[in-house]
């Protein structure tokens, strides 16, 4: 089997591209059987010879998201030519809140450097939100990246769930670094913008900071005034820019206690790779009770999405982090250790041919 990923080069979309896109291909080749391409969109669009060529050469071409306008003909070409074409969707854009730097493009067109479309040309109409239902069920199948995704987009036809899965060796190789202040870890880029308010996450932060003041919040990819609106005492936030892929495992390697808040709209649908990375780097980590992180209850705490319980809960395990640490270094370490895209590639493999060989 040859597979080609179809991937934008939008500097908000490089962590996913690497977890939904180059791990999957690496894995892919390492197999030594079946083959794997990388291809960004605005070569897939152009369709230049070196492009045309992969194309050509490949069994199964998986759109990642960008579902629309010249990608959606591009699709249309190759579909002419019998080629089986995937979408995969890995967040849940048909729930963007407004204020979501994302909800301008899906929503009401705006085109940014990378998806594929010169940012200088005007408007995408029909909106790619709406293109991209079309183009999921022109495509051969859909891929997504969580339970709730595959409910949504069910009408689709053959929606496959493929769980976000990790390369163990990029956090195994950094050692974590533990002073005598708590950091607590947060990303901006795994959670929407209101996402802190909605599940009382701000308050509980505001209130345990107060409380312990030996405990810092580490706010990687926020902005200075979203960093500003947390009624936190300066010293205790650390403002970080949102990280490069190959910098993140550093970061995290500084976090003694992780945070995965979710929403129950557009954050009930995100995959749980915040929760698995925490666990491979032996990490401590409190998440919203919600299905996406139901799997993994038994390793991690799962709060209601109010103000006192998630302070309830971070004052227990700040309180007794030794304890919680040596408990993320048993089972939760090596249940994370099984979620490795090398050793889950064969199931991948499988439903990319259950797509490619369907009649």
């Amino acid at each position: 089997m040859i597979v080609t990923y179809i991937h934008s080069k939008g500097r908000t979309d490089w962590h996913r591209v690497q977890t939904r896109c180059r791990n999957l291909a690496n894995a892919i080749r390492r197999t030594g059987i079946n083959q794997a391409n990388l291809l960004d969109l605005e070569s897939f669009v152009c369709n230049h010879q070196a492009a045309r060529t992969l194309c050509a050469s490949s069994d199964l071409l998986i759109v990642h998201r960008y579902m629309f306008g010249p990608v959606l003909h591009a699709v249309q070409f190759w579909m002419a030519r019998d080629k089986k074409v995937l979408v995969d969707i890995d967040e849940a854009v048909h729930l963007l809140p407004p204020a979501s730097l994302a909800y301008d493009f899906w929503h009401k067109g705006m085109p940014f450097d990378g998806c594929g479309v010169d940012p200088g040309a005007g408007v995408i109409s029909p909106s790619p939100i709406e293109q991209l239902r079309m183009g999921m069920r022109l495509a051969s199948g859909v891929t997504v990246s969580s339970v709730r995704l595959a409910d949504d987009w069910s009408e689709a036809g053959n929606v496959l769930y493929i769980p976000d899965y990790v390369n163990t060796d990029q956090y195994l190789t950094v050692k974590q670094q533990h002073t005598e202040e708590i950091w607590l870890g947060l990303n901006a880029e795994a959670m929407n913008s209101a996402c802190l308010e909605q599940t009382g996450l701000k308050l509980a932060l505001e209130a345990v900071c107060a409380k312990r003041k030996n405990v810092r919040i580490m706010l990687v990819g926020f902005s200075a005034q979203q960093a500003r609106e947390l009624n936190i005492a300066v010293e205790q936030k650390m403002l970080y820019p949102a990280a490069l892929v190959e910098e993140w495992p550093q970061l995290l390697a500084q976090i003694d206690l992780g945070l995965a808040p979710a929403d129950r709209e557009y954050g009930a649908r995100m995959s749980w790779l915040r929760a698995i990375e925490f666990m491979l780097m032996k990490i401590p980590w409190v998440g919203s009770d919600l299905p996406l992180h139901r799997d993994l209850a038994r390793f991690g705490w799962m709060v209601q999405n109010s103000p006192g319980a998630w302070e309830r809960v971070l004052l227990e395990v700040i309180d007794h982090l030794d304890a919680y640490r040596t408990e993320a270094a048993g089972e939760a370490f090596f249940y994370a250790l099984g979620q490795d895209v090398n050793e889950n590639i064969g199931k991948v493999l499988a439903a990319y041919s259950s797509i490619l060989y369907k009649s």
